[in-house]
């Protein structure tokens, strides 16, 4: 039923209040019937002139006085009366008014918040969002609605008050690199109503950088201290200046009476070899950031000590200090020879050396001995112990006087990104170095590989046919000589493109002895030691057992099989087949990181690629003389020479010339300038000799 038909139906019920059985019955009212229904109807009256009903309710007393004079009903009850009584005072009626729906929407997504949503009401703004919305942590909002007392305000409220011109404005120039001045001025902002964007977008969290960055170089100082007890300042100051993580120390002058507190701060683990004597002394001191530990099944008589840096993902790194007293004292040279080679029996990790080793007759920069060097012998023996022991001394730079006492060694050189001399506390310089365990290795790119067993040598064999033609024309048209070599490259280039198919190769890092048939021993042995770890069947782990005996003697078999193949080469190997082999083992048996080696330019190793090229083009700049312009006259005066010498012949370039020439070409060789493969000129040979016929005749091309 429509909201008018009950308003009208109330007010019908209104019109026959006057005959009504009710107010006969009124015993508190003391005034005739009539009167009384007169008077509530004009209270009634008055009340419905207020509201919209005074027009609906007068119709409906005029329709009803009509209807009375013909035929008179008298209604059963008036409740309708007092109903709508209560309507009339209501002051504010609306038409069929809906239930109460009032609804709070988020104001980050603008989707209601309902009762089976966590939601939060910001307590500036008063506005609900979402937790989702505004990342609030589910402990969070645990706390906040369990303490009313704690205020919380949302992303949009707890920001500063930031001006909004620079949403409002967009920046542009008509050339990206113009300076500030060209840009357009700015006034400031005009009042806004609307203070709070209706729309605000969840913040964008940044990705992790675990792994990006970059970490820094191990600092390393070898010091010859001269009684390090008695320095302590200059000690502190120089860890505070130079903020080394390794310390070699020789000559510290100390007893076991003195504790390492004493000598040095306590964020250092110190691992030293004091002399039962006055003097001397060794000492490694390692800061606490790395785990170290000492390494002493690797000392001998004489002044050294050893200890262990153990690095994620690498090598573990082995340092040693030593301290040679004489330069005469060849028997401590011995005992270093017998220390290397207890270090090379058990690890191939790698390894620095440093301390103070009183060689004054080498030259390090040259690597020659010095005019009247005392002790020759020594000095050559020590010498052929770094050799021995794939050693590489890095420092060139005198460290007292005129000579270089304080030495560094290492196996892995390539891992030092700086080494100089820095003042010392002694009348020795300090050695002070950088090096780069985590050096980046130089990914080779994958390479195209052309299959020539594959080629289509007929349809390359047609194009040039046409290529040919092409040639005559430009002959006839006086085309010069380099505008016809380079559309038969450019021809030859493409019709070896699609014609010929290639593959990718990519870097392999596997030992070559390790076979296809061995990798699938290796994936058996990998499965049964799955299935062996989810099962408590023996016989699994005895399969898997004889699995990797399998693979361990395969593995030993096919290596030292490799090997003897490079030792003595085969019959059927060609003049530089074996020289391969065996410099494909050497490369796999580096521990250094590949690509070209650090070059040193003005005391300093570049590894970059485009520095390297640099210095190499400067050091090729200086073998030749400066680039010179001469006209022509002078240049016909300089090629003036006094005698008569005959004119050279003309040269004819033939046909079978050419082809004898492409036809003793080495298809196994790499290909020259031209990036043509010798392997596709041999190929082609007769094709290609009557082009190149036609270039060669050439003669002064326009």
């Amino acid at each position: 039923m429509s909201p008018h038909l009950i308003i009208i139906f109330f007010l019908t019920c209104v019109g026959n209040i006057k005959n009504s059985n009710i107010y006969k019955k009124r015993q508190h009212v003391k005034e005739p019937t009539s009167t009384y229904h007169q008077r509530c109807q004009l209270q009634l009256e008055s009340m419905l002139k207020l509201t919209n009903l005074y027009s609906l309710y007068s119709n409906n007393i005029n329709h009803r006085k009509k209807q009375s004079n013909s035929t008179a009903k008298k209604p059963k009850n008036c409740s309708s009366y007092l109903i709508l009584l209560l309507i009339s005072t209501a002051n504010d009626i609306k038409l069929n008014p809906r239930p109460n729906s009032t609804s709070y929407n988020c104001g980050t997504c603008d989707l209601p918040v309902t009762w089976d949503d966590k939601a939060i009401m910001c307590d500036t703004c008063n506005q609900w969002y979402h937790t989702t919305c505004q990342s609030v942590h589910s402990k969070t909002y645990e706390e906040l609605a369990n303490n009313s007392a704690i205020a919380w305000d949302c992303i949009i409220c707890n920001n500063p008050n930031y001006s909004s011109i620079c949403f409002d404005q967009i920046l542009s120039t008509t050339n990206q690199f113009s300076v500030l001045s060209e840009l357009p001025s700015f006034s400031s902002p005009e009042k806004s109503n609307d203070v709070r964007p209706i729309h605000a977008s969840t913040p964008i969290r940044n990705s992790s950088t675990k792994g990006r960055i970059k970490k820094a170089p191990i600092k390393i100082v070898n010091i010859n201290c001269q009684s390090i007890k008695t320095k302590q300042c200059r000690i502190n100051n120089l860890l505070e200046s130079v903020k080394p993580d390794v310390v070699f120390c020789t000559e510290t002058w100390i007893d076991p009476s003195i504790a390492d507190n004493q000598i040095f701060p306590d964020s250092y683990n110190i691992y030293r070899k004091d002399r039962k004597t006055t003097g001397g002394g060794v000492m490694i001191a390692i800061n606490k950031e790395y785990l170290s530990e000492p390494v002493p099944e690797y000392d001998t008589d004489c002044e050294i000590v050893w200890a262990k840096i153990s690095l994620v993902n690498n090598k573990d790194l082995y340092l040693a200090a030593y301290y040679n007293p004489k330069t005469s004292n060849e028997q401590s040279l011995d005992e270093l020879e017998k220390s290397l080679n207890r270090f090379n029996k058990n690890t191939k990790s790698n390894i620095i050396i440093a301390g103070d080793f009183n060689l004054p007759g080498w030259e390090w920069k040259t690597k020659t001995l010095k005019n009247n060097t005392a002790y020759p012998k020594i000095h050559t023996k020590f010498k052929d112990i770094l050799d021995d022991n794939s050693l590489t001394q890095m420092v060139e730079e005198p460290t007292r006087g005129e000579n270089t006492l304080d030495l560094i060694l290492t196996n892995n050189p390539s891992t030092f990104t700086r080494t100089e001399t820095i003042p010392g506390i002694s009348d020795h310089d300090i050695v002070f170095s950088e090096v780069d365990i985590t050096t980046k290795k130089r990914i080779q790119k994958p390479r195209s590989i052309p299959l020539y067993k594959k080629a289509s040598w007929e349809n390359i064999k047609s194009g040039l046919s046409s290529t040919l033609q092409q040639m005559r024309e430009f002959e006839r048209n006086n085309v010069g000589a380099t505008i016809m070599w380079e559309y038969l490259k450019n021809q030859l280039e493409e019709l070896i493109k699609i014609h010929i198919p290639h593959k990718i190769a990519r870097r392999k890092d596997s030992p070559p002895w390790i076979t296809t048939d061995i990798k699938k021993l290796i994936k058996k042995r990998d499965r049964l030691y799955k299935r062996k770890k989810k099962s408590v069947d023996k016989k699994l782990t005895e399969q898997f057992k004889a699995a990797k005996r399998t693979v361990q003697r395969e593995l030993r078999r096919a290596y030292w099989k490799y090997v003897g193949d490079i030792v003595t080469p085969q019959e059927n190997d060609s003049q530089y087949s074996g020289m391969k082999r065996f410099w494909t083992y050497i490369k796999h048996k580096r521990t250094d990181n590949r690509g070209i080696a650090p070059m040193r330019q003005n005391g300093l190793l570049h590894s970059e690629p485009t520095e390297q090229a640099n210095i190499l083009n400067k050091q090729f700049q200086s073998a030749f003389s400066e680039k010179q312009t001469y006209t022509q006259q002078e240049f016909h005066d300089k090629c003036q020479m006094e005698g008569n010498y005959h004119t050279a012949p003309e040269i004819n370039v033939t046909c079978a010339g050419v082809l004898k020439l492409l036809q003793k070409l080495n298809p196994n060789k790499a290909a020259g300038p031209d990036n043509i493969r010798p392997k596709v000129l041999k190929e082609l040979a007769p094709e290609l000799a009557h082009i190149q016929k036609i270039t060669g005749n050439r003669r002064n091309p326009p």
